[in-house]
């Protein structure tokens, strides 16, 4: 069946079928090719527009609003301005898509009408032009999602499409084996949809956030420390897989620290190096496939990247008007500059899910783990966070206590790592020679004084130097080891992960979903009051920082330790 008819079709279902909020979403993605700058309305809340864009970002002046309705009548037309000029002051370019025919001499007198009652200049999005739209060839990734049309691309991008879904796939895979994942069953969790000044209670499910994608929404997905954002994200991904779309799961601070364009940052990843694929081959696919692009840890952009972010964001959504976008963040004081998005909660476990991941991981011990946790105000309160609940789990299944507060269940899973049969004697043996926490605890003060979770290659080697010659000056090293060797042994056997794309950086795997900002001081603090030469330590940061520094680490007579608190105790000293 060609083209236009099947398009004509899947027009007329629209109106047979009253799909009020699925034209919505497509008169929307079509209008913004036209008015890059329009922004989607909140579809129960509109005001009276579906989208629109501030007359201060218009080169003219004057503001645009997008009116889009199933039923191609000037009365309809009339009831959106009435509103329009109750709530958008600035509009003076009515917009008004419809799947309806409406001829020349009809728009007209529209047009006169509207200017005369309203003092509104009168545009007109009608089928014909819908239609002439949807059957551009780089238009096929609407119609696939917004209608439904399978379109079969150039036989010549067969084979690319095949190794990109390739590639995307063992990303997702690669994403799944973190060390914070790795082994553990990923349950379905709940969202909820936040609105503006009104309470919603719109449940959304991993497979209604992926949907919104599907058809070009955009999402800001919100939830405190271990609530299974980035877990959110590899599900989403992972559905994706067997649907129509490609989903790129990105790692939002690296792509903005690169400065690069998205699909150049996400071909660089060795999935798809490997392949052959460049950014050129990806964007060949435009059009043919769906773009997801899943954009992980806006709220670990620096404040020294926060500028950059915001203009990666824009550009990433005037460049791609039809893909489908959602950024991943804790509640954070700048707000993802995503337009149009709507905003969505991640909801604690429910105690039936708390007790679906129990019996994956545990199977017919789970009960017993699942009358602890319920039998105790606090353990019940704090395994309603999933990683909380995977880190108990994992001591349960040790046979380990398990500690009732954030704090010391990470200090029973740093003793779990330490103590295991699996990791013991590579941290007694050299190059950690029994300094790991020593090392971590240098490392976790570098990190803080530059205000971020991680620490590139080239600062965590010089931390690590300055450490083991503190503790060869100290007598507890004989020979200092190469710092290399002594990083990548403590991110295989220790909590400090190493990160090789797009360059090699290092952080800790749970200190940032485990713990909140304030609990990463109790993180700081567990893991110096467990060094055994803190005090060197203390030495060790001050090199790093250098004499530039030297005055942060003074402050009326009071000494900061290497937790970043002023020093009034012995705490952290050592016995060294």
């Amino acid at each position: 069946m060609p083209l236009r008819i099947e398009v004509e079709k899947a027009l007329d279902e629209l109106i047979g079928e009253e799909e009020d909020f699925k034209f919505q979403g497509l008169g929307v993605v079509l209008a913004k090719q036209k008015w890059p700058r329009l922004i989607a309305s909140e579809r129960r809340y509109d005001l009276g527009l579906d989208a629109h864009a501030r007359a201060d970002f218009e080169p003219d002046g004057r503001g645009i609003g997008l009116a889009c309705s199933l039923t191609a009548e000037y009365e309809k037309i009339a009831e959106d301005a009435t509103k329009v000029k109750k709530n958008y002051p600035d509009v003076q370019v009515l917009v008004f898509t419809t799947p309806g025919k409406i001829t020349k001499h009809k728009e007209k007198q529209w047009a006169e009408k509207l200017s005369k009652d309203f003092g509104l200049d009168l545009l007109v999005m009608s089928r014909e032009e819908l239609v002439t739209s949807l059957i551009d060839p780089s238009n096929v990734d609407i119609c696939r999602s917004q209608l439904g049309i399978h379109i079969e691309g150039k036989p010549e991008l067969q084979s690319v499409v095949a190794r990109v879904r390739e590639a995307v796939a063992e990303t997702i895979d690669t994403w799944a084996q973190r060390p914070r994942l790795r082994g553990r069953p990923l349950i379905d969790l709940d969202a909820e949809r936040v609105e503006e000044e009104r309470e919603s209670h719109e449940r959304l499910s991993v497979e209604d956030l992926r949907a919104s994608l599907a058809q070009g929404r955009r999402i800001i997905l919100e939830a405190p420390a271990g609530r299974g954002k980035t877990t959110t994200l590899i599900q989403i991904a992972q559905r994706t897989i067997g649907k129509a779309g490609l989903a790129f799961l990105v790692d939002l601070p690296f792509w903005v620290r690169t400065g690069t364009e998205i699909l150049q940052f996400v071909a660089q990843a060795p999935a798809f190096a490997k392949r052959g694929l460049d950014a050129k081959a990806l964007l060949q696919l435009r059009g043919i496939e769906p773009f997801l692009f899943l954009l992980n840890g806006w709220n670990e952009i620096s404040e020294g990247t926060g500028e950059s972010a915001v203009q990666a964001l824009r550009e990433l959504e005037q460049n791609y008007p039809s893909a489908g976008i959602i950024v991943a963040t804790r509640t954070h004081r700048l707000r993802p500059p995503l337009l149009g998005a709507f905003r969505a909660q991640l909801l604690s476990l429910r105690r039936s899910q708390r007790d679906q991941y129990l019996v994956l991981t545990l199977g017919k011990s789970a009960n017993d783990l699942a009358a602890k946790l319920n039998n105790s105000r606090t353990l019940d309160e704090l395994t309603r966070t999933p990683l909380i609940l995977a880190e108990v789990t994992e001591l349960f299944r040790r046979g380990s206590a398990i500690p009732a507060t954030k704090t010391g269940i990470l200090g029973a899973v740093m003793r779990m790592v330490e103590e295991s049969e699996e990791h013991s004697a590579f941290l007694q043996q050299a190059p950690l020679s029994g300094h790991s926490r020593e090392y971590l605890s240098a490392l976790s003060m570098a990190m803080t004084e530059n205000g971020a979770v991680e620490i590139s290659e080239a600062d965590a080697r010089a931390v690590v130097s300055s450490a083991s010659f503190a503790l060869q000056k100290a007598g507890q090293l004989i020979e200092q080891p190469e710092p290399m060797t002594t990083l990548n042994e403590l991110a295989k056997h220790h909590v400090l992960e190493r990160l090789d794309f797009p360059s090699t950086i290092f952080r800790f795997q749970r200190s940032g979903s485990l713990m909140g900002c304030r609990d990463r001081a109790e993180l700081r603090k567990e893991i110096c009051k467990r060094a055994t030469v803190g005090r060197i330590v203390v030495d060790a940061g001050r090199r790093h920082r250098g004499a530039r520094h030297e005055s942060r680490l003074r402050g009326g007579g009071r000494e900061v330790g290497p937790c970043g608190s002023p020093r009034r105790s012995n705490f952290c000293r050592g016995s060294g």
